[in-house]
């Protein structure tokens, strides 16, 4: 917090005393949801079983749990290893049209890939992910995915194929298996977007235009303390987590990202918006 802040107040974003800025680098995360709370819209009921199993191919795409998962870090996971999920934007009930979101998390470094589609048919999934792969610093290795059919398909499993890409997915019912896609869904989607329901061509252009802003702030000036150590003792769990860096210090830490790749994963947003604050604004608005 107290990092962003300071860029912040040197690009002239923000004005803040030197007291103040002194406190936001002391306040725990626990303090600042605190002093937050009040301001937190309540969260409506949201819709359950919106995922339809894909079962063409259930025989040939191998189940990874979450448990396969534990030594993902730099060095042990490949950067080039995501999992991929898909968020509803379709407010208290799933009836009629609305808009979705294709979310991509690497597993080692907390990279993220958002699009938003115009309905969540296999062949607009399909083409959102290839499009995240072009956009990704490092190449796609390896796709983790939940047993939606959007996902579950030949179209996916022979593209995969072609690419050299792994494709697994995870077991019926059991959302610990894509723990950390799931995480930012809540808190990089669903904490800018919220609960509401999209379903007009403006609000596709908004979220089209409001991603390529997010895909920045999320991957280069957010930093995120994954876990690195649990234990139970009785009934308390000890959890350790890293120090916190960006996603992109810790692509730089992998040592896969190097000279142009480093220059091109910042030069490269999928969508310029000629207002930055227009895309937030005009989704909050409509």
């Amino acid at each position: 917090m107290g990092e962003l802040a300071a860029r912040l107040v040197q690009l002239g974003e923000l004005v803040l005393e030197p007291e103040t800025m002194d406190l936001l680098d002391r306040a725990s995360p626990a303090t600042l949801e605190r002093l937050l709370s009040a301001q937190q819209p309540r969260v409506r009921r949201q819709p359950r079983g919106l995922t339809k199993p894909g079962t063409a191919l259930r025989h040939r795409i191998p189940v990874r749990t979450f448990r396969d998962w534990d030594d993902a870090r730099p060095g042990f996971v490949e950067p080039g290893f995501v999992e991929v999920d898909t968020v509803a934007h379709c407010g208290p009930t799933s009836a009629g049209f609305h808009l979705w979101t294709v979310m991509a998390v690497a597993v080692a470094t907390g990279w993220v890939e958002m699009a938003v589609v115009w309905g969540k048919t296999q062949e607009r999934v399909g083409a959102a992910l290839r499009r995240m792969q072009r956009m990704r610093p490092v190449p796609l290795l390896g796709i983790d995915c939940d047993n939606g059919s959007e996902f579950i398909n030949r179209g996916l499993y022979a593209y995969c194929q072609d690419q050299g890409i792994t494709l697994t997915g995870s077991r019926p019912y059991r959302k610990n298996d894509a723990a950390h896609v799931e995480q930012k869904n809540g808190a990089v989607i669903r904490r800018v977007t919220g609960h509401e329901r999209y379903s007009s061509s403006a609000a596709f252009q908004q979220l089209r235009s409001l991603y390529s802003l997010l895909r920045l702030q999320a991957n280069y000036f957010q930093p995120v303390r994954p876990l690195t150590h649990q234990q139970r003792h009785g009934s308390r769990i000890q959890r350790r987590h890293d120090s916190g860096q960006t996603p992109y210090q810790r692509m730089v830490a992998s040592g896969l990202l190097t000279g142009g790749r480093r220059v091109a994963s910042v030069a490269q947003p999928a969508h310029r918006s000629r207002n930055r604050g227009a895309a937030a604004a005009g989704l909050a608005s409509g």
